[in-house]
This record gives structure tokens, sequence and C-alpha cells, in this order.
């Protein structure tokens, strides 16, 4: 578990992803220092992908989106669900910011758990902790949930997705970073006051169960896969198949904000 290699949980994303821009990158201070990389690619070792780690290890410049050969371009199947028809082979459907063909992912990681919504920013600034990730207990906290490959509202031209290694196209576009909780344009830069949720920060509290991909896919929300609700996984590494009944300003609510006391996840989660 990577929590008990390292003392510390992932961050979701650096500012953003491009190695040749200094701006994108966490300061030398943090946790797991200077880097442009997102909360999957250091999962990497734990999904049996030892070699393309070294490369992101060893190789800022692969995490640029245009870098097919190294980073974006290569599919990890662990990361892919069978059932998204969004992303032929896990190969992101637009063209928007020349990011067609980028390797997605179906699982999104949740800012509340992995950044820091309280200080406002994708990546915590010291080591974050379980306890502190996740006040209300881990069996109560959604970590991942799963999400479109690619994610529309109108046509390919316009449409965003989850690119599983892509911390986003600069300090302002984060349009593919692979997480959900980040707010507006997926910046993870406006999602609290002074430690209170601003509203419309935390994911819309009704995931969207099916939608079209190419349609209907809200980018700044999460997405079911399949008929009838959503999967989770939750932090004390179990998995649930949430229903669309569930509800949604109560259990659902409750679940996905993990860094407020005393929320109730009830019977119907």
């Amino acid at each position: 578990m990577f929590s008990d290699t390292y003392k510390s949980l992932p961050p979701l994303s650096a500012t953003c992803g491009i190695g040749s821009n200094t701006n994108c990158y966490t300061p030398g201070t943090t946790p797991f220092g200077s880097h442009t990389n997102t909360l999957f690619m250091f999962l990497l070792p734990f999904v049996d992908q030892p070699a393309l780690s070294t490369i992101v290890t060893n190789n800022a410049a692969s995490t640029s989106p245009a870098n097919f050969g190294n980073v974006s371009g290569s599919i990890v199947k662990p990361y892919l669900c069978p059932s998204d028809i969004s992303a032929p082979g896990g190969g992101l459907q637009s063209t928007l910011d020349g990011m067609n063909g980028s390797a997605v992912t179906n699982y999104a990681g949740n800012n509340f758990v992995f950044g820091d919504a309280i200080n406002n920013s994708p990546f915590p600034a010291k080591k974050r902790s379980l306890d502190i990730a996740c006040v209300n207990g881990l069996s109560n906290s959604v970590f991942y949930t799963e999400v479109l490959g690619t994610c529309g509202s109108g046509t390919i031209a316009s449409a965003t997705g989850n690119v599983w290694s892509d911390a986003g196209n600069s300090t302002t576009d984060a349009s593919f970073r692979p997480g959900f909780n980040l707010g507006s344009g997926k910046l993870g830069t406006n999602v609290t006051n002074n430690g209170t949720i601003i509203g419309g920060a935390l994911s819309p509290p009704q995931f969207g169960i099916a939608p079209s991909w190419l349609t209907q896919c809200v980018s700044t929300s999460v997405q079911g896969l399949h008929t009838g609700g959503i999967q989770v996984a939750m932090g004390d590494g179990s998995a649930k198949f949430v229903s669309q009944y569930v509800s949604v300003t109560g259990s659902w609510a409750n679940a996905i904000n993990t860094i407020t006391p005393g929320g109730i996840v009830g019977d119907d989660f």
C-alpha cells in the first residue's frame, strides 16, 4: 500500500504537467519533491508498471501531453474499465489542445483526499496522512470514482476527459486532470474559503448515470459507467456500487466530502 511505504498519501496533481514550464512544478519542499506528476503516475509501481514509472521518474519532460511515445500515449490497463465506450482502446477522443489519442483513465481521484482543498491546492505542502484526509473514517470516505475517459458536452472538438498522466496544459488549464472535487476547470484553486467549501466546488452531488460521453458529460463531476449507479473505491480498500437512488445531499455528499467532520453516510450508500 502506498501510504504504508511512504507514510503519506500521494498528491492528486502538480500545478500543471508541462516539463518545460517551471511554473508547473511543485515546490521542492513538498513531500515528493519537485515534480509535474499526477496521482496515477505515483501509483504506477503499485499496478505493475515499473518501466513506465522509471520513465516518469527519470524524464520530467515526458509528462508533456504531446510526448505520446513516453507517457501520455501509454495505455495502462488497470486504469481502464471495459464498459467505457468513450475511449476505444484507452485513447482519448478529443481534438482539444492536441490531446487526441492520449491515454485515459476511468478512475478519478478525490481532491479532498489526495489534494489540499482547505488550502486550495491539488497537492499538499506536507505529508498527508489517512486521518487528516478522512476525518470521518476510511469506510465512509470515497477515494476514487469511475469516470468517462472522454467527456463531452457537444462535439469532439470541445470534449475534455480524464488523462491519467495529465496534470494540466498550463497553470490555468486542467481540463484533462484525472480527479474530482476540484472546482471550476478542475484547477483545485478555488475550492474553500477559510476552510468552508465554496458553493459548487464540491463535485455536483448527483453523479451522471451512463450519460452520453459526447453530449451529456459534465467534466467537473463524475460519471457512472453502468446502469443504475456508480462504482466507487473507499478508503478502507472496499469497492461499492452506489445506487442512483442514494441521498445525493446526504450520504453521497458526505462520502465524497472527507474533510468536514460529522458527515453521516447512511444505509442507502
